[in-house]
């Protein structure tokens, strides 16, 4: 069991990005369900963010349908007060369906999450460890350094010029400069108008920084159609072709900021698949039309965004792609 936890806890953080803990429900709050219910599912509690999850691991031996798992679910978040999520090793594709059909939370690990609920509860949580220092920088702070590498300098105006820039709040912006002092990529001169001051130029400053730089991907999703309202960027294979020699590929691929997640969910509701889809989607931590006016990603998150990839052609064009900017 504790493998099997393991698993869904590295496969939540691959997805999600939650660093997600479990405990076995009190054994008092398992005497007030039903005896069919004990029987059927090992039941586990963990926080995701701010939202209570009861994970309910399916003794596989029970094949309950999609409107016995609702019904299950329901009272299993009644009593409990959380909400739940079915862990199954496989899932038949038209199960799938009808578990979405129904809106039942589930995960099959390394293959399929769907929680709908989480798309109505997901907030950005800062997440502050006492005396713990930061090994990447902040979303903010990344994008007001690829700002400042890739649309114009934001060296000698004041934080107040800088935030109108970068459309954050003057104490974001103050933030930001503070950390990329921490980080030794920049200076904070100045006393009433402070201002910032770059270590280095162009490519240089960039080589300096990229260990303390992230894939801008918060969630990776997949729908059906193309989600509306949303003013969308190219993203993945179609934007690096755009960068480099790489072909795109055949898979529509867009990246939007985490506020269009939130509101494209509600109204997606079971159609966000986290598994397969014909339009791939990622929600940004930061907003990708601040460091790009074009249809295109900027070329530098796009690469950080696909840095990891283990595909040679990839690499190749994520080398194209940092010899062609004009730094």
């Amino acid at each position: 069991m504790v493998s099997k936890l393991t698993e869904i806890e590295g496969y939540i953080k691959m997805t999600l990005g939650i660093e997600a803990t479990f405990d076995p429900v009190a054994s008092e709050q398992i005497n007030n369900l039903p005896l069919h219910v004990v029987r059927a599912y090992d039941l586990y509690v963990s926080m995701l963010e701010s939202q209570k999850c009861v994970f309910a691991l399916a003794n596989e031996t029970e094949d309950a349908t999609p409107v016995r798992l609702k019904k299950d679910g329901e009272l299993i978040s009644k009593t409990l007060h959380a909400q739940v999520v079915y862990v199954f090793a496989t899932m038949q594709a038209y199960r799938r369906l009808r578990l979405v059909q129904q809106k039942v939370a589930f995960m099959v690990p390394g293959k399929q999450l769907y929680m709908p609920f989480m798309a109505l509860s997901f907030t950005e949580v800062a997440k502050k460890v006492a005396n713990k220092k930061l090994e990447k920088l902040r979303p903010a702070t990344q994008l007001l350094f690829l700002y400042h590498l890739q649309i114009g300098s934001l060296e000698h105006i004041t934080f107040a010029e800088i935030a109108h820039h970068v459309q954050y709040s003057n104490m974001s912006v103050s933030r930001a400069a503070e950390e990329l002092q921490e980080f030794g990529l920049a200076h904070v001169t100045g006393s009433r108008g402070k201002q910032l001051v770059f270590i280095d130029k162009g490519k240089k400053l960039w080589e300096t920084a990229l260990p303390f730089l992230q894939s801008p991907v918060k969630i990776e999703f997949y729908v059906e159609y193309p989600p509306g309202e949303v003013e969308g960027r190219n993203t993945g294979y179609h934007a690096l072709a755009k960068y480099s020699t790489l072909k795109p590929g055949l898979q529509p691929e867009i990246a939007i900021s985490l506020e269009e997640y939130r509101r494209i969910a509600l109204p997606y509701g079971n159609m966000i698949d986290f598994f397969d889809g014909l339009f791939r989607i990622e929600a940004w931590n930061y907003s990708p039309y601040i460091l790009s006016k074009e249809m295109t990603v900027d070329p530098l998150s796009l690469y950080l965004s696909k840095q990891s990839s283990t595909d040679e052609r990839v690499q190749i064009a994520l080398e194209q792609l940092i010899s062609n900017i004009q730094w």
